[in-house]
């Protein structure tokens, strides 16, 4: 195929009946675009070029789920933005829970005091996630622990985005309401 005589429409409707060869002309059509979208909004190059990946991933998974493609180029930046835009957000969440979830720097050498009252802390921490319901448990062992943003969650557990962040917020208010939190309250 020849990508200088194809339109993105023409290759947005074979993308739709999974052509992996128009895929790959769009691809390679605005790649570089997306990269350095990518990389004047965070001004790092493994990032632009990790969230480049994802977002061609995003227009393969949701090519059937896309119904106007005389904007395809547009659609394409504006899925940049939002995947580096969910990337601040995921980052800032997880730092913030990080800080909640007692994961600050310890001291070189912690007291036996200090070492007692952080074990007791994660043992309580740990039988507060156990009580919580099993699809809450799940959403907060991806988010917290396994540093997943919402979307990919959402994707995973074939849920609604807005409600893996009801499951975040419904866990930690349980959790505060246990006293489990107690930092940044």
């Amino acid at each position: 195929m020849n990508d200088s005589q194809v339109t993105d429409y023409q290759l947005f409707r074979l993308l739709q009946r999974d052509s992996r060869e128009a895929f790959a002309s769009l691809y390679r059509r605005h790649i570089d675009g997306v990269y350095l979208c990518i990389y004047h909004l965070s001004g790092d190059r493994e990032l632009a070029s990790d969230l480049s990946q994802e977002v061609f991933k995003s227009l393969w998974d949701y090519r059937r789920q896309l119904k106007d493609a005389r904007h395809l180029r547009s659609y394409i930046y504006f899925m940049a933005r939002g995947h580096f835009l969910s990337h601040l957000r995921s980052r800032r969440t997880a730092e913030h829970a990080r800080d909640e979830l007692f994961f600050l720097s310890e001291p070189d050498e912690p007291s036996i005091e200090s070492t007692i009252t952080t074990e007791e802390a994660f043992a309580e921490l740990g039988a507060a996630i156990r009580e919580l319901s099993p699809q809450r448990r799940k959403v907060i062992q991806l988010h917290y622990f396994e540093e997943q943003n919402v979307r990919t969650i959402a994707h995973q557990l074939r849920i609604a985005p807005q409600t893996v962040r009801n499951h975040i917020s419904q866990a930690i208010e349980t959790l505060r309401g246990k006293k489990i939190f107690t930092l940044g309250s």
